[in-house]
């Protein structure tokens, strides 16, 4: 470093940081595919909510200065604008309750036998399995962004715009795709982060995206008297039932079918 460049260099000050880049950049293109991977999921998921957490207290601050407040409204208009529709409460909280079935049934099935697989059936490294299972669920960090996204963006279809069943096609498609993976590759042999993982995360997208599209429809169709039902008991309930089978059911699959099977 020349004298000059001395003069002006404190440690932790801005040039101490640019300084310091070259080094990092230098460390993180000789870390593994999958750790690089990792650091990338995690550097743009938290880059994501700070983004986030600034536009939100600008849009708030925003919306006070315009005088917007939707809960200031009447009762009676609030009730109005959201059941000017048919209102079926009990095929709603079935469809909402299975959704919430199945997605507790994977995801604890997906967190239980995945690293046990990874461990015992393929042998990878522990801090491997650990980054794997770490990444597999990187969809439900961004959920709330999906949301946003399915909010803001409707999908015009035939002089109709779409917000719900457009996220519901695209889930799927994406579990369709990852158990088509599952079922036809032999999951033992096939390449842990060549196969394998996309279709893990191809499934837990898939649910994510599910969980999204089923909250948002029962909050578009669902009154706010019913809000505690649905949203306190239902989805907390179908959940948990779920998550207790996927502690039962799979050692017997494993028997018939594999571990192929247990993660279809």
């Amino acid at each position: 470093m020349s004298t000059l460049r001395k003069a002006y260099y404190r440690p932790g000050s801005a040039q101490g940081i640019f300084e310091a880049l070259p080094v990092l950049w230098r460390w993180l293109l000789g870390l593994k595919f999958e750790h690089r991977l990792g650091v990338a999921v995690f550097v743009c998921t938290l880059s994501a909510y700070a983004v986030l957490l600034i536009l939100g207290h600008r849009w708030r601050r925003r919306f006070e200065a315009d005088g917007i407040a939707y809960w200031r409204a009447p009762k009676r208009e609030r009730l109005a604008e959201l059941t000017w529709g048919v209102w079926e409460p009990r095929k709603v909280a079935v469809l909402y309750g299975l959704a919430y079935f199945s997605n507790g049934y994977i995801r604890t099935s997906f967190s239980l036998w995945v690293p046990v697989f990874l461990l015992n059936v393929v042998g990878v490294s522990t801090f491997e399995a650990a980054l794997f299972v770490g990444i597999m669920y990187f969809s439900w960090s961004w959920k709330m962004f999906f949301g946003l996204v399915s909010d803001g963006l409707p999908i015009p279809w035939r002089a109709r715009r779409y917000r719900r069943v457009p996220w519901f096609i695209v889930a799927g498609g994406l579990y369709a795709a990852g158990t088509l993976v599952m079922l036809f590759r032999e999951l033992e042999t096939a390449p842990v982060w060549g196969v394998t993982f996309p279709a893990v995360v191809a499934i837990l997208t898939a649910g994510a995206f599910y969980d999204m599209a089923a909250d948002s429809y029962a909050l578009d169709v669902t009154p706010p008297e019913f809000h505690a039902r649905f949203f306190g008991s239902v989805n907390t309930t179908s959940q948990s039932i779920g998550s207790a089978l996927a502690c039962v059911i799979p050692p017997f699959i494993l028997r018939v079918g594999g571990y192929n099977l247990v993660f279809t």
